[in-house]
C-alpha cells in the first residue's frame, strides 16, 4: 500500500508542472517527432510520465536523446545540445545533416552530407570538443561512436549487394570489418571498443582484434541491440518483444510487449532502456535493473501533454 502511494504521488507531482519545468527524478528524454518537441521522462521505472516539452530543445530536428540531454540540428544547420537549463551549440559544427551520440553519451558524431565527413566530440555533455574528423565514401545507413570518441563504426548499404561495416579507428586508415546480407544495427557497449551488430537472426560482438563472436542465434526478427552499463547482458530489440542475454553464460530472459520495439535508448540505471518512440501508442520501458526483468508503460495525463 505504502508503494502505491509513492506511486500516486510521483505521478500526480509531475502532472501538475508547468511547461518546460522539471521537478523530481528524471529517468531520461525522448524526442516527439509530432510536437517537435523533446520531453522529459519524469519518476523511476513503473511510475513514470510523459513531461511537458523542454524550452531549450524548442526548434531542433534529427534529434538523439541522451539520459541528460539531446542532441539536435537547428534551423541554422548547427548542431545543438539542449540540457533541462542550458542550450549550446557544438564547436565548429555547422552545415550537419545527422548527429549521433555515443552509449554513454560523452562522445557525439555531427556528418555532413555534403562532405561525407563526421566531426567528432568527445567531453558531452558539459565540456564539448572537437576532437577529429572522419571521410566516409558513402552516406551510413547507422553510424556509431565509442563513448571516447576513439572508434567508429558505420553500416553502410548498397542496392544490389550485402551490407558492410567500415570501422575507422583513431589514428588508422578506415577499413571494411564486416559484410552481411542484412545489417539491422551497430551500436558500441558503454566504455568500450567492442561494438554489437543485430542481424534478423542474432547478434554479434565485432571488434578488429578478435573478429566476430556469436552472442545469440536462432533469433527470429532481431531490429537492435545494446549493452547493459556494466557490459554484463545484452539487450536484443525482436518484433515481438525482447530478449536479454547474459555475456558470460549465453542465458536468454525473453519477455513479449505489447509493442513492436524500435528503440534501445539507454535510461538512467545501469539496465532500463526505452523500447519505442511517442506516436506508436503508449511509450513503453524495460527495467532489468529490478530482480525480475520487467516491461513498464509510461503514463500520460488524460489528453497529452501539450
Amino acid at each position: 500500500m505504502t508503494r502505491f502511494f509513492i506511486a500516486v504521488l510521483i505521478t500526480a507531482s509531475a502532472f501538475a508542472q508547468p511547461p518546460g519545468s522539471i521537478d523530481g527524478p528524471v529517468l531520461g528524454f525522448v524526442f516527439d517527432p509530432d510536437a517537435a518537441a523533446v520531453r522529459p521522462l519524469l519518476g523511476v521505472p513503473g511510475s513514470a510520465t510523459l513531461g511537458a516539452p523542454l524550452a531549450t530543445a524548442s526548434g531542433l530536428h534529427g534529434v538523439v536523446v541522451q539520459r541528460s540531454y539531446a542532441l539536435g540540428i537547428d534551423d541554422s544547420g548547427a548542431a545543438v545540445l539542449a540540457s533541462m537549463s542550458d542550450r549550446r551549440a557544438l564547436p565548429g559544427a555547422s552545415g550537419v545533416s545527422r548527429v549521433f551520440v555515443s552509449p554513454r553519451g560523452t562522445a557525439a558524431a555531427a556528418y555532413r552530407s555534403e562532405t561525407g565527413s563526421a566531426e567528432i566530440y568527445t567531453g558531452l555533455p558539459d565540456s564539448p570538443r572537437w576532437v577529429r574528423a572522419v571521410t566516409l565514401d558513402s552516406a551510413p545507413a547507422e553510424l556509431s561512436l565509442s563513448d571516447d570518441g576513439d572508434f567508429v563504426a558505420a553500416i553502410v548499404r548498397t542496392p544490389r549487394g550485402p551490407d558492410s561495416i567500415t570501422w575507422m579507428a583513431s589514428g588508422m586508415a578506415a577499413q571494411t570489418l564486416y559484410r552481411a546480407r542484412r545489417i539491422e544495427s551497430i551500436t558500441f557497449l558503454p566504455g568500450g571498443a567492442t561494438a554489437l551488430i543485430a542481424e534478423p537472426a542474432g547478434v554479434k560482438r565485432v571488434s578488429p582484434a578478435f573478429g566476430t563472436q556469436p552472442i545469440a542465434e536462432g533469433l527470429d526478427g532481431v531490429l537492435a541491440a545494446a549493452g547493459t552499463a556494466d557490459g554484463s547482458r545484452v539487450v536484443i530489440a525482436t518484433q515481438s518483444g525482447v530478449v536479454i542475454a547474459d555475456m558470460a553464460s549465453s542465458a536468454r530472459i525473453p519477455l513479449g510487449c505489447a509493442c513492436t520495439p524500435n528503440a534501445l535508448a539507454p535510461l538512467r540505471g545501469g539496465a532500463v532502456f526505452r523500447l519505442n518512440r511517442p506516436g506508436d501508442g503508449p511509450l513503453w520501458l524495460l527495467d532489468a535493473d529490478a530482480p525480475d526483468p520487467r516491461i513498464l508503460f509510461v503514463a500520460a495525463p488524460a489528453g497529452g501533454v501539450q
